[in-house]
């Protein structure tokens, strides 16, 4: 609107331009026009043109203060942005020291750690040397009487197998004394958790799985076996049973037993080869 209302004052000065231009060039078309129609004819002119002049400066007026309030609204808008630009610049820079922090704790932790283990691997070799120490030195005597014996001039073998015998003594109270007993014994049950089967016999005087004979003593500490001791054990001869007979729930379990024993004894045989024969 305010452009066409431009446009129309223009045409209208510029009436009035060529009006006043044609009455210069020819006065004679105007002379019988009355003087006050032409000043009110101006004066209107004047009044359309102060008025369009008017609308035109309060239209300018407008869109100033338009644009001025879009440029309030795009600073504002700017100083939001900035400030959420400061806020995450310090959330970054915050989690970056947090990283930080976390980073250096964990190196700090994995250098404890590390320092931890060395001292746990020093402190078990310093337990391990300093138990192998107290149980040689209990045994530090026996060697001791051992040498007397060897170097005692002029015993003769009575006396030399009294000393060896009361080493022996002194050697398993030693054992006794850190925990060590002994297993396989002549008249035990036969028990694989401690004892071999090195070899077998048949007896009809002692029950079946009966150590007879105890080749080599085996000993335990604590529930714990070192040793295995290697014994003879007594199986009673199985009698042929009768077709209408079962065989009963013992005699099955005697059957397995000579079974794994004589395996056993072969596999002892085939080492020391010193396994007696099967008596058929």
């Amino acid at each position: 609107m305010s452009e066409e209302k431009q446009q129309k004052m223009e045409q209208d000065e510029q009436e009035i331009i060529t009006e006043s231009a044609q009455s210069e060039k020819h006065p004679e078309h105007f002379e019988g026009e009355k003087p006050e129609a032409g000043e009110e004819a101006r004066s209107q002119n004047s009044q359309a043109s102060e008025t369009s002049q008017q609308e035109s400066h309060g239209s300018m007026d407008d869109q100033l203060k338009s644009l001025q309030e879009e440029n309030q609204k795009l600073k504002s808008s700017l100083e939001k942005l900035s400030k959420a630009f400061e806020n995450l610049k310090l959330e970054y820079e915050k989690v970056q020291n947090e990283r930080n922090q976390l980073l250096d704790i964990a190196r700090r932790l994995k250098a404890d750690f590390e320092n931890y283990k060395k001292r746990v691997e020093k402190e078990k070799r310093d337990l391990l040397n300093r138990l192998k120490g107290e149980v040689i030195a209990q045994f530090l005597p026996v060697i001791d009487n051992l040498e007397r014996v060897v170097e005692s001039p002029g015993n003769d073998v009575e006396s030399f197998k009294e000393g060896v015998k009361l080493i022996i003594k002194q050697f398993f109270e030693i054992l006794t004394k850190t925990g060590v007993k002994e297993v396989g014994r002549v008249g035990e049950k036969f028990d694989p958790k401690y004892h071999e089967a090195f070899m077998r016999e048949f007896r009809d005087d002692v029950e079946d799985g009966t150590i007879t004979e105890v080749f080599t003593k085996g000993y335990i500490i604590d529930g714990f076996l070192i040793r295995a001791a290697k014994v003879k054990v007594a199986l009673k001869p199985q009698e042929p049973a009768s077709p209408s007979q079962k065989p009963s729930s013992e005699a099955k379990d005697a059957f397995q037993g000579d079974q794994m024993n004589e395996q056993i004894s072969g596999e002892g045989s085939d080492k020391d080869g010193s396994v007696e024969n099967e008596s058929k």
